[in-house]
This record gives C-alpha cells, structure tokens and sequence, in this order.
C-alpha cells in the first residue's frame, strides 16, 4: 500500500522569485499572499524552488492560481518539475481565484526543482502548489476551513506565536505610521511597527511613488526623503531608532478586546505564513482603511454625507456610498529604436479609443528630497488641448485636461476591502490598452515609446473615517474654527474626485480642487482618537472627519503631522496608564509641549 503524499508548496515561500514579484495587497479577499509575473508584455524570469518528493511515481498537481481576464487568458504559465513542463497551461481556466489541475505527472524520490514558467509577461499569477497521490481535492475559499487545511499542511499551529510585549503597537506603515513609530519611540516607549508590505511609506513608498503634500517639513520630510534606489529614508531611520521594531510583510488580520480595550492584534506573515500575536498598551491605527476599528466593530463612517447632515456647500443633496477610488501610477519613455508590444485585444476593450497617456510618475531612482514626480504630461493622439488657466480663486477653468495622475482612478463604488485587485486589474487593461492606442494611432511618432513602469501597488484613496469625539468638517476648515485642543496643523485644498466619466470608467469624470483662502487649518486631538475603543489612536486619512473634511486631511503630509502627534500622545497614555480622551483632558499642556520639538521647520505645501 502506497504512502499518502500531500505537499504544499506556497508560491510566496519558493526560494528564488526570479522575475516574479511578491503580491501582498490582496490577503483579505484571496486568502494569501501570492506571485505575480509583472512584465509589462515580457516573460519574466523563472520563479525556482526544491521540494522533496518521498517516492518516484505519478501525482496530481495542483496549482491555485486565476484567469484574470477570463475571455482573453493572457496571464498564463507552466510549472516544471526539473526542467520538464507538466503537461498544463495554468491561467486559462476561465475562472477567477481557483485549483488547477494537472494529472498523471511523474516524479522521481528525492529533491524536485519546481519552477513557475511564464508565458506572456501579463500578470500570471500563483498562489499556491498542491503535489498528491491522493484524490482529495484541495479547499479553495480563503474562509476558515481553508486556513486550517494548509496550516494542517504546512505545520502551522493554529495558535499564533505570541510576541514580545509592547507598550505601542502601530498598524500601517505609511508616512503617518513611520512618524507614529518614531515619536513614540523617541518619547521612551517600546514600540512595534507592523506594515503589510515590503517597503514602507504607503502611497510615498518605493512602490507608489507619490511625494508628500498637504502639511510637511520637520520629521515628515526626513522620513520621507527619497533615496538613490528610489526607497525613502524611513526604514533607515527607524531601524536606527532605540525601542522601535519594524515587522515588514505582517498583515493584521485579528483584534482581541478586553473591557472597551485592543489588547492584542494577530497578523500573518505573508511570506511565512507564520502566524503572530502582538500585545500592547496603546494602539495607533495608521492603514488608512480603518482596519483596527474594523476588526474591532468601532463606528465608522464611510462613504459621503449629504449637505444637511454637516450643513457643507461641497457635500451632495444625498448621501451614498461613494467613496474616492485607486490609482495605479506608470511611466513611457521613447527608446533610440522602435519598440516590439504584443496585440493586447483585452486590454483595448477596457480602453477603447482613449489615447491619452498624461499623468504619468517621474523616474524615482537617482531622486534625492523633494518632487514633484508625479503628474506628468504624457504622449497623445488626438484634438489638440485646451489649455488649463488657473483662475484667482485657485481653481482651474478646463481642469480635466491637467495631467493629473489620479485622473486613472477606478473603484468609487466597489467595496474598497474585497475588490482591490479587481480595481487594479481593471487599471491594468486601462493603462496597457491606452498605451497600444497611442502607438497605433500615431506609430510613426510612437513606435519607439516604451511602458517602462506600471506600478503593482494600488495608489489608494480615501473611503472610510473613524468616529472621534470630534468630526472635522468643511465649515471648520474654511472658518479656521478655533479649538480648545487644536494640536495639529494641516494645509492643502479640498480635493474631491467623482466618477462618471460617460465613455471611459477608468478615468474622473470631474475634480474639484477648493484651496479656499490658501491658509493651514487645526484639527483637534478629539479627531485623532477612537470614540469607542478606549485606547485606540489613528493618523492618517482615516482620522475622525467628513468626507468632505478628508479630501484635504488624507494629504500624505498632513497624515505624517497626525503621526506625530499620536506618538507623542500614545507615549503619555503610557506614562500615566490613561485613555486618550483622559489625556485630552488632563494632560493637554503636556501634550502640547511635547510634540514642538518635532515640528520644527515645517513648511506648508499646495
């Protein structure tokens, strides 16, 4: 009687990635972290590790991987086992995330190099690899059942690994997370810093690219110096910081409560799998989703509210449910000679005729300080444009014509935890198909233009704000109203997409920038603390305030300026073992003075 052989081989943890990259922003609604072949049109280099098979014989292969077009299949690869393909085209099933199979493949005993293949340089994508002899079938949802059948697999416990104590733990490692991190940390406390990606700065990180704007100068800038290899100096400075642990790649996915109290979060390592339990004193939620209150069940409130509930000029008659969507950055660059580009049909269909690549990132690397580096002109094909004036008020008379790089934005109305990656796909075909469009329609112009960068990781907007003791709005940001705990200042103009563009879903269908009277505004502390959760903080933007209110809080600067003060703050509530709202109220002076010292040079920023 043969042996049962069941191996579980988790893309996210092959040896060698090759060209393939590590895809971490999608755990919540795919289960995992997974592998994806970003090549821009160019087969990537083989993704390569060695497992150990227990007998030469035939097994089933299985590999959970998705036909992110499913009627065009152009993320498609093979996996080899020692160099010899199986015999199946992964990525053409037509279906979304799922177990694909391939049977009667023969192994020989002993150590197997398994290699991922990829065949188009468009997004394949693999979760996972499931090598049997058995007939069971592996379990495809990301629900419980699921996650106990791989830690089953991959002897995972079932309890996470408990961690040493902190006395502050923040969530995001965003600019308002880093400066969060760092405070505390400076004002004595034991921090850990937890950041689902691999990089950090968020919207700022090596990732994205964007520079900060809003309020910035003092520790914001420091943190979020960009550096030769186009990462910024945050992880420097905080690995160099005395009490602060940085935990890269750690999606939180789990709060525990005690009395009104976080008392402990749990994250996965998304490239272990690892499990791990983080316990703390006081908690800062910097993810800019509100991830902490919504695990914990803190209100929130999401989407926009209507001009009677805060009585705000720029508020809709009606509430709903949109929110600002996702951005994905890129960049073209013409080459001394003509460039080669697959038919990409299916990114076409989601382009159409469009033919405008304006909006595009600069080239990050080799980039020391400031930007701008974003919002770029780009190649076009078409009527010639009338040129954006900027009128007295600030604003601007033709403003969709600016290049704008968050004019590619997408997913105003799709759920913002469980549709990420389809948001992204989307953006994908849009760039991709506009791109084609371009060099079709002009190709004695643009036969040399080159798509040298489009980004993996999703610019992300703002959809969702905790409940203070404070909701900021509109009103008190023209009005400069006067707060007894005002211990932050922010800048920058009201900045409000809207979707509904009538051909092309990909792209705004209008913008309003209101710079008001060009003056900072203060935002209250009671804004940068969980009404509901009695030692929970937030930076970022997330902070308590309209949406309205947030389409100038949610500036990368004025986020990194909440950090701040959140440390500082959180450090306090250690100190004297009291709530935020209790530091509000007896230990404000305190508070105030501590957080001049990080202020220092500040700047404002349009």
């Amino acid at each position: 009687m043969k042996k049962r052989t069941e191996i579980l081989i988790e893309a996210e943890s092959f040896k060698q990635y090759g060209g393939w990259i590590l895809e971490s922003q999608f755990v919540d609604e795919m289960g995992s972290a997974y592998l994806l072949a970003h090549g821009i049109g160019e087969p990537v280099e083989d993704a390569v590790t060695v497992v150990d098979i227990p007998a030469t014989g035939e097994y089933r292969l299985w590999a959970r991987t998705k036909d992110w077009v499913p009627d065009a299949h152009p993320g498609t690869f093979q996996i080899l086992a020692d160099g010899k393909p199986v015999d199946k085209i992964f990525g053409a099933s037509g279906k979304g995330w799922s177990w694909e199979l391939a049977e009667h493949v023969i192994l020989p005993a002993g150590k197997v190099k398994i290699s991922l293949h990829d065949l188009t340089g468009f997004e394949g994508r693999c979760d996972a690899i499931y090598i049997t002899n058995t007939t069971i079938v592996p379990i495809d949802q990301p629900d419980p059942a699921g996650r106990r059948w791989r830690e089953r697999l991959l002897q995972i416990p079932e309890e996470p690994e408990k961690m040493d104590e902190y006395d502050v733990i923040v969530v995001g490692g965003g600019i308002p997370g880093c400066c969060a991190a760092y405070t505390a940390a400076a004002s004595g406390c034991r921090v850990a810093l937890l950041h689902e990606m691999a990089y950090l700065g968020g919207n700022a990180s090596a990732e994205v690219g964007l520079t900060p704007e809003g309020r910035t100068g003092g520790l914001v800038d420091r943190l979020s110096e960009r550096l030769e290899d186009g990462d910024i100096a945050a992880a420097r400075i905080l690995n160099e910081t005395e009490n602060c642990d940085v935990f890269l790649l750690e999606h939180v996915y789990n709060t525990h409560l005690n009395n009104g109290k976080i008392v402990s979060v749990d994250s996965v390592n998304v490239k272990t799998n690892r499990k791990h339990r983080f316990c703390g004193k006081t908690f800062i939620d910097c993810s800019g989703r509100a991830i902490l209150g919504v695990l914990s069940g803190a209100a929130t409130l999401e989407g926009q509210e209507s001009n009677s509930d805060f009585n705000e000029s720029l508020a809709p008659q009606k509430a709903d449910d949109m929110h600002h969507g996702d951005t994905v950055l890129f960049r073209t660059e013409m080459q001394k000679e003509p460039v080669e580009f697959p038919d990409v049909p299916w990114a076409v269909k989601v382009a159409k005729d469009y033919s405008d690549l304006s909006g595009q990132i600069g080239r990050v690397t080799c980039l020391c300080g400031r930007g701008p580096y974003e919002n770029l002109p780009g190649p076009y094909v078409g009527p010639v444009k009338l040129r954006p004036l900027r009128r007295p008020d600030g604003g601007w008379d033709h403003a969709m014509n600016l290049p704008k790089s968050h004019f590619w934005e997408y997913g105003q109305w799709l759920d913002p935890y469980m549709c990420k990656e389809e948001i992204r796909d989307h953006l994908f075909c849009a760039i991709i198909g506009t791109y084609v469009n371009v060099r079709k329609k002009n190709p004695e112009k643009y036969s040399c233009l080159k798509l040298v960068h489009l980004g993996n990781v999703l610019a992300t907007g703002a959809f969702r704000n905790y409940l203070g003791d404070y909701i900021l709005t509109e009103n008190d940001i023209r009005e400069h109203t006067e707060f007894p705990d005002a211990v932050v200042e922010n800048a920058g103009a009201f900045c409000l997409h809207y979707p509904g563009n009538k051909k092309y879903d990909f792209r705004l269908g209008n913008w309003k920038w209101v710079e008001r009277d060009f003056k900072p505004y203060m935002v209250p502390f009671r804004c940068l603390y969980v009404a509901d959760i009695e030692n929970l903080l937030c930076a970022g933007k997330h902070i308590s305030a309209t949406h309205i209110a947030s389409s100038t809080v949610k500036l990368i600067g004025n986020g990194g300026h909440h950090g701040v003060v959140t440390g500082i703050a959180a450090s306090l509530c250690v100190k004297y073992g009291i709530s935020p709202r209790e530091l509000g109220q007896k230990h404000f002076a305190e508070l105030k003075a501590a957080i001049e010292p990080f202020g220092e040079g500040d700047k404002n920023s349009k």
